[in-house]
């Protein structure tokens, strides 16, 4: 992984991706505040920087849903990771 994907916290980590893994399970695309609301990262941190490091670790791509709706979809790379972490995300209780 590069140094920025180096940066990511765990816990962001494990909330970004195990929360979009559920959504893609149930095919369904959220938008950003949908993502950030059910993850249970703040709205500051997801936008002022932990997106961008995820993109750029290649873990999730951007896609836009309508003019004004993003939404965040896992990359091949970020599924494999995000699957791994669900049974972390279970033990803990997050």
């Amino acid at each position: 992984m590069s140094d920025e994907a180096e940066q990511i916290r765990f816990g962001h980590l494990l909330r970004i991706l195990t929360t979009l893994l559920d959504y893609e399970e149930r095919s369904y695309e959220p938008s950003l505040m949908e993502i950030v609301k059910n993850s249970g990262v703040s709205e500051k941190t997801f936008h002022m920087g932990l997106k961008q490091k995820l993109i750029q670790a290649g873990l999730v791509e951007e896609k836009t849903l309508t003019s004004r709706i993003k939404t965040l979809k896992l990359t091949e790379k970020g599924r494999r990771l995000a699957e791994c972490l669900k049974p972390c995300r279970d033990v803990l209780g997050i």
